[in-house]
C-alpha cells in the first residue's frame, strides 16, 4: 500500500547519479520547505557510476509504448541541450526481431524515420561499415555527453538553497521496528529524516534487500580516440545499436578527446557488488573488436585507448524500480535502470516524484512486482543465459 505522503522536513537522497540528482531536483521544485541532503561516497563527478561517461544514447525507440512516448518527451528536453547531439540512431539486428518491428512502429508516425532493408542500405548510412541484416534509421535521435549533461544539472541543483550535498559512505540504514529513520555512515555518525531515498545503482542491493528485483550487472565498454582527421570524416556518423547482438556504437567529436565508443549491451556478468578491474574480460574486448571490425573497419587492429566495466542495475522485465518499500516504512527505492534510464534524465525526477505521493503513469510498471522473473525487455542482445561471475570471466583467457 503506498503511504500518504506529507512532505516532511528533511529528506534524504542516496546517490548522486541519474536517480538521485534528478530526483533532488524535482523535489526542490516541488517542496521549497523541504530540506533535501544528497548524500554520495564520492564527490562529484563519481568515476564510478555509469552516468560519468563520454557519451549515452538519447531515443524514443522503444518496443515499450510508455518508454516510447517518455523517450519522446525527453528528446523535447534534450533540444538546444549543449550536451546532445541529434546525429541520429540506426535501428538493426540480425535476422526477425520483435523489438525491432515494435520499436519500428512506435517511433515511424514522427517523421524522420527511414527503413533500411537490407545490409546494403546499413552500408550507405553508416559509411561503409555493417552491423545487422535489416532496420531503420532515426534522424530524431542521437547521443548525448553523459558527464556534460550531469555537469549542467549538478551545477543546478547545488545552486538551490533548500539541496546540501554530503560527501560520505552510507554504510546501513536506521531502523526503529519496522520503520528506517535515516542512515548509518561508516564514520559511526547517524542522519535522520522523514524520507529515505535509496538511489545507488548497482549498490542498492548492497544496502536493501531487493529480493532479486535489482542486480549488478558489468558491461563492458572500449574507447578509441580519434585524430582530426578521422573526427571530421566521421562527424556524421549515426548510432549505431545492433539488437541481436547488444553491440552499439556512439561517435563523439565533441568531447575532448574525440572518441569512438563501442559497447556490449547485454545480460552482463554477475558480481554482489561492482567491481572495477584494470582490464576487462579477454571475451568481451575479443567481442567489441570482432563487431568493430564489422562497423568500422579501419578502427579493427587499432588498440583502445581505455576500456571499462560500466555497471547496470538490472531488473528481470527492463522497467526501473521507483517504489516505497513494502517492508520498511519511510523507504523509497529509486534504482533499477537497467542500461537504458540516462535519456530519461530531463523528465525521470518528476516521473519519480509523481510515484512518490502514490500517483503518475509509472506507479504500478515500476512497482514492487510478484513475481520476481524474466530477462528484461528484449533490448539486450546475446543470448537469454545466466550471467557469467566477472572475477571468473577475468581469469578464463588471461
Amino acid at each position: 500500500m503506498v503511504p500518504t505522503f506529507t512532505p516532511p522536513s528533511t529528506i534524504i537522497i542516496v546517490g548522486c547519479g541519474v536517480f538521485g540528482l534528478s530526483t533532488a531536483h524535482a523535489l526542490s521544485n516541488r517542496y521549497p520547505s523541504t530540506k533535501v541532503l544528497v548524500i554520495d561516497k564520492h564527490a562529484f563527478p563519481c568515476p564510478y557510476t555509469a552516468s560519468i561517461d563520454s557519451s549515452r544514447i538519447v531515443r524514443a525507440d522503444y518496443a515499450d509504448p510508455a518508454y516510447s512516448a517518455l523517450g519522446r518527451e525527453a528528446l523535447k528536453q534534450w533540444a538546444g541541450h549543449p550536451a546532445f547531439h541529434k546525429t541520429g540512431l540506426v535501428v538493426t539486428a540480425d535476422g526477425e526481431n520483435k523489438y525491432l518491428k515494435d520499436s519500428y512502429n512506435n517511433v515511424k508516425s514522427g517523421g524522420g524515420v527511414e527503413c533500411l532493408p537490407g545490409e546494403k542500405d546499413i552500408r550507405g548510412i553508416m559509411a561503409g561499415g555493417c552491423s545487422g541484416t535489416s532496420g531503420y534509421v532515426n534522424w530524431n535521435s542521437g547521443w548525448v555527453d553523459a558527464e556534460a549533461a550531469m555537469r549542467v544539472l549538478y551545477s543546478e541543483v547545488e545552486s538551490r538553497e533548500n539541496i546540501q550535498f554530503l560527501t560520505a559512505e552510507v554504510s546501513g540504514l536506521v531502523f526503529s521496528g519496522g520503520k528506517v529513520l535515516g542512515v548509518k555512515l561508516a564514520d559511526g555518525r547517524e542522519i535522520t529524516a522523514g524520507v529515505t531515498i535509496i538511489a545507488t545503482g548497482a549498490w542498492t542491493p548492497g544496502l536493501v534487500p531487493l529480493h532479486g528485483r535489482a542486480v549488478p550487472s558489468g558491461q563492458v565498454i572500449a574507447y578509441i580516440t580519434l585524430s582530426q582527421e578521422e573526427t571530421t570524416r566521421y562527424a556524421n556518423l549515426p548510432v549505431l545499436l545492433n539488437l541481436t547482438t547488444g553491440t552499439f556504437i556512439i561517435h563523439s567529436p565533441n568531447t575532448s578527446p574525440p572518441t569512438l565508443k563501442v559497447a556490449r549491451h547485454s545480460q552482463g556478468y554477475a558480481s554482489s557488488t561492482p567491481l572495477f578491474p584494470k582490464e576487462i574480460p579477454r571475451e568481451g574486448e575479443d567481442a567489441l573488436r570482432d563487431k568493430l571490425k564489422r562497423i568500422v573497419p579501419e578502427f579493427s587492429e587499432r588498440p583502445f585507448e581505455k576500456t571499462r566495466v560500466c555497471w547496470y542495475t538490472d531488473t528481470p522485465d527492463g522497467d526501473f524500480l521507483v517504489t516505497w518499500h513494502p517492508e520498511y516504512e519511510g523507504l523509497f527505492i529509486a534504482s533499477g535502470g537497467s542500461g537504458h534510464a540516462f535519456k530519461f534524465l530531463p523528465v525521470l525526477g518528476d516521473e519519480i516524484g509523481d510515484v512518490l505521493v502514490g500517483q503518475g503513469r509509472f506507479r504500478e510498471k515500476w512497482g514492487w512486482k510478484e513475481p520476481v522473473e524474466g530477462l528484461g525487455d528484449g533490448s539486450k542482445g546475446g543470448d537469454d543465459v545466466e550471467r557469467i561471475p566477472l572475477e571468473e570471466a577475468l581469469w578464463e583467457g588471461r
